[in-house]
């Protein structure tokens, strides 16, 4: 499995699809430590590849949609 890093630049202006800790840290608006917490008690899915942690931005974007609880729709 190859993955992209979050700070190459593809030219494309895309953004890429796997991340590391800080650009999913500052993705998801939260400190580097909760993603570590997060990681580490298996909240949220991510890809480990020796002592490498990635994140699928996809699965993270499912992942942040299955927590959502109170959205515009309930406060009404």
């Amino acid at each position: 499995m190859q993955f992209e890093s979050a700070t190459s630049s593809t030219g494309s202006g895309l953004d890429p699809r796997w991340l590391d800790v800080d650009a999913a840290a500052r993705y998801l608006c939260m400190s580097r430590h909760s993603l570590y917490h997060r990681v580490n008690r298996r909240q949220m899915p991510f890809v480990r590849q020796g002592r490498v942690i990635r994140f699928d931005r996809f699965a993270l974007d499912r992942w942040m949609a299955k927590g959502v609880r109170h959205g515009f729709d309930e406060a009404r």
